[in-house]
């Protein structure tokens, strides 16, 4: 799969960092915290394609995150471009996803398995190397959707390496963000919020998509056929219990006659799945996804109810007016917005 070409972006440097005076990225941020930035994100955007090239998914999936977050801090015509991160991010979001697991109707063989009666009239299986089973088509495994277990199991183990990459940078956490260390404390609280906001405003589940893995069939659309004599949808006649001749009474004799509903042949079509060793999913109508339970299909977790998803709040101390008692505030800087207490500048609920 192609990914969207991220080109690097440069600024001039300037031999010191100041806090921002203005409300954001538009107009007020030094050029010093703009070069730092710009750095930083480019060296994530580096490490999120290396990690997708190597199938290293969500390890790529948690730079980009990390970028995503930090380009906030970027002016708007800045390299790479919202909509170029985004395009990556729906690649990501689409491979992990995706996953591939044996095949449980050939049981991983990729080969074709059928009943046959043999010359003492019991039934056994046949396994016809040169025929693909009809369900994986002979590649042993099955396509079908990451469950939500998984899909933390990765992150978790993604993570590890993620966190060793930012320790051996010294980065800073505020919140759920990686930032460089000349970044602590040089940011305002509008900054902070716009990173904070943009690291939390995904499904921790769907990853944005609205959808998980069906559970019922485990995101495969299918599951196996529950019939009793069912292999590959073929199994022993019900009737002659495989011999292929029926035994009746006439009277006082026993008369032996050909089974007339497998045609003497002892095997019939599984009447379950209807010959295809497989039934489909009812739960999800064969699709493999369900309808996200942690988001709702919303792809977003709940708006703080304080902050309305802004992750700000009032000063209150100054009431939001930037002084106090003739000076300007200290508990704001001046700013007259606060991180929000409810969310710590999230701008969403903890609860489901």
């Amino acid at each position: 799969m192609d990914l969207p070409k991220l080109s690097a972006g440069s600024v001039d440097p300037s031999p010191s960092i100041t806090t921002a005076p203005g409300d954001g990225p538009d107009a007020d941020t030094p050029v010093a915290i703009t070069t730092i930035v710009q750095t930083s994100v480019d060296e994530e955007l580096a490490h999120a394609r290396s990690a997708f090239e190597k199938t290293e998914f969500a390890l790529a999936y948690l730079h980009l995150s990390n970028a995503r977050a930090l380009r906030s801090l970027l002016p708007p015509d800045a390299a790479p471009s919202e909509r170029d991160i985004a395009e990556f991010m729906r690649q990501l979001v689409s491979r992990l996803g995706q996953k591939s697991g044996k095949c449980f109707v050939c049981d991983g063989t990729g080969v074709l398995k059928q009943p046959i009666r043999a010359m003492n009239r019991e039934i056994r299986v046949q396994t016809l190397d040169r025929k693909a089973c009809p369900a994986c088509d002979g590649r042993r495994l099955l396509p079908a959707h990451t469950t939500v277990s998984e899909v933390r199991r990765e992150r978790t183990r993604a993570g590890r390496a993620f966190r060793r990459y930012h320790q051996d940078r010294n980065s800073t956490r505020l919140g759920g963000v990686m930032v460089p260390p000349e970044l602590d404390g040089r940011l305002s609280a509008r900054q902070l919020a716009g990173v904070l906001t943009l690291a939390s405003d995904t499904c921790p589940d769907c990853l944005g998509d609205g959808h998980t893995a069906c559970d019922s069939c485990n995101g495969i659309g299918r599951r196996p056929c529950d019939g009793a004599r069912c292999i590959m949808g073929q199994g022993a006649c019900p009737d002659c219990s495989g011999t292929g001749r029926m035994s009746t009474t006439r009277g006082q004799r026993e008369v032996t006659t050909f089974c007339s509903h497998c045609q003497r042949r002892g095997i019939v079509t599984c009447d379950t799945c209807e010959g295809h060793g497989w039934l489909v999913c009812t739960a999800c109508g064969s699709d493999g996804e369900q309808s996200c339970k942690t988001c709702r299909g919303t792809g977003e977790p709940k708006y703080c109810s304080r902050c309305d998803g802004e992750g700000l709040s009032a000063c209150r101390r100054c009431r939001g007016g930037g002084e106090y008692r003739g000076e300007a505030c200290v508990a704001c800087n001046g700013g007259g917005e606060v991180i929000c207490t409810s969310c710590d500048g999230a701008g969403r609920s903890s609860r489901r």
